[in-house]
Order: C-alpha cells, then structure tokens, then sequence
C-alpha cells in the first residue's frame, strides 16, 4: 500500500508537470499565432497621408510670397479721397491764418499745394505773420488781430481759419464762452463767427486747430522761455486750453473742425520729427507744408457742401 501511494504520488505529479508543459505550449502556440496574425496580409482601409511639419510652413510662406508680390505691383496711392469724389470740388476757398499761412519758413505753403490739385475753383491765402484772434494779446493791434480783419474779408464758398497759436504765445485771456467782446480769446472767436456769418451767411465756415509747438517763443508776462505748448503761459493756460475753446465755440455753432492739433502725426517734441518738419519748433517747412495739405484735404472731404 506505502509503494502504491508513492506511485500514486508519483503518478500525479508527473501528470501535473505534463499538464503543465501542454498549458505552456499552448500559450507560446497562442501567443505565437497573434503575432503571426500582425504579419498576415490584411486589406487596409486607405487613410489621407498626413502633412509633414515643414509642408504647412511651405504653403504659408508660398502665400506670404504671393500677397507680398500683388502689393508690390499696386499703384502707390497719395490721397484717401478721389477728386472726382471731393465734396468741395470747383469751390471757392479762402484760407484765413497766421505766419503759418503768410509763409514763414517754408518754400511752398499747404495752400499752394491744394491750389497745384485743382479741386479748387480758386484759392486764397489771406495770412498775417504774428496775428491773434483776439486783440488783447501782447501784440495789441501791431499784428491785425482776427476779430478786427475778419470784415475783410472776401466772400467764399469755404472760410478755412487756421489760427490759435499765437494767442497762446503771446498770452490773450482765455475768458469763458460767454464773452461776447474781443479782449478775451472765447470772446474775440465769438466776434468773428457772428461777424461773420451775418456778413457771409451762404459761407461754410470751418476752424483749424493749432500744431503742437516746442520751444519756441517765449512768456513776457513770466520772463521764461517756453519749452512745451503743455506748460502754462503767464495767464496760466495751455496751448491745448485755446484749442478746446476753438472746439467749444464751434461745436455751439455747428462749425466743422480740422482738429490738427490731435490729428497731424508729427510733433516738434520729437527731435527726428523736428528736425524733418519744424526745424524751428513751430513753423513747419516745406515737407511739413505737403503733408498739412494733404490732411486738411482729407478732411474738407469728410464735410458736407453748403453753408453752416
């Protein structure tokens, strides 16, 4: 019985290993027949390749390439608006200002480029070197101060003023916009758009506001000289203060204006910006003179034809 048991023993354990050894061929059989399955031939559903990384960035700069080369071949364009489309075409214009108008320091003025256009009918140029708005600027009477010349004149389909700067320079009252005399700065534009408009009253009129200005002229009332239209002059207003009163005054009349003062690019604090267009801190030259003309061009365009 003890040696039938050994057998016995012996007999399942050697049908176990057997098992065993059945159970592992047949997992490599299984294992082996998946991998087999992978090398097989199978019918593949045909994908899109996908795009490398350099192809998109060879489309792109093919594209860049053609856009570049289509504005290279565009015609270089001056003006925004076309003449044939300019709202003031053949009218008569005059333009009403300061050294800034009369010429100082340039070789051709703003107005003799819009005249060289001929969108004007005709053109003129009635500036003052040295001429305030008002007539209680240190210069008195010396200099024709707007609020005494503007009975002079001429009728027009448009009265352009460009003037401003020199009553800051030379220290008018600023005064409120309920002056009605010409002593203080709102009082004198007051004068001389009720002047005018009685005395014109089929004109459209429109007001320029001053450029920026840097160091140039001086404070006889403080005695300093300035150095930036932002400081106060001797009665404590700054250039910026003159130009919100030509907007005030003309936005309670329902005048249009060409705010240059915000608009025009270029400022003679910048030292490049001087140099190429207002070599003295305050007149632009000629270079200066073509790009005013251009700007007030496009903005005469934005205001409708007829009077005020």
């Amino acid at each position: 019985m003890k040696f039938h048991h050994i057998l016995s023993s012996r007999f399942v354990s050697a049908l176990f290993m057997t098992a065993l050894v059945i159970l592992s061929s047949c997992v490599i059989l299984v294992c082996t027949g998946c991998n087999n399955e992978t090398d097989a031939p199978v019918t593949e559903t045909p994908t899109t390749e996908e795009p490398t990384d350099e192809e998109p960035m060879t489309e792109e700069l093919t594209t860049e390439e053609a856009i570049t080369e289509e504005l290279m071949t565009e015609e270089p364009t001056t003006e925004s608006v076309s003449i044939e489309d300019f709202n003031w075409r053949d009218a008569d214009v005059v333009f009403v200002g300061d050294s800034i108008t009369s010429g100082r320091n340039t070789t051709k003025t703003y107005h003799s480029y819009l005249e060289d256009m001929g969108v004007f009918k005709s053109v003129r140029a009635l500036g003052v070197g040295g001429s305030c708005i008002s007539t209680q600027s240190d210069y008195g009477l010396e200099k024709k101060p707007l609020a005494q010349r503007y009975t002079t004149i001429p009728s027009a389909d448009l009265i352009v003023i460009f003037m401003g700067t020199n009553d800051y320079g030379h220290e008018t009252p600023l005064g409120t916009i309920s002056d009605t005399s010409d002593v203080s700065f709102y009082g004198a534009l007051n004068v001389v758009v009720t002047g005018l408009r009685e005395k014109h009253p089929n004109s459209r009129l429109v007001f320029i506001t001053p450029l920026h200005r840097f160091g140039f002229g001086k404070s006889d009332l403080l005695g300093t000289k300035f150095t930036y239209d932002n400081l106060p002059n001797g009665c404590g207003h700054s250039l910026e203060d003159y130009v919100n009163a030509i907007k005030a005054v003309s936005e309670k009349n329902s005048i249009p204006v060409i705010d240059l003062f915000t608009l025009f690019p270029f400022t003679p604090e910048n030292s490049d910006d001087k140099v190429r267009y207002f070599p003295d801190g305050l007149h632009p030259n000629t270079a200066g003179h073509e790009l005013l003309a251009e700007m007030i061009f496009d903005q005469l365009a934005l205001i409708p034809n007829g009077s005020n």
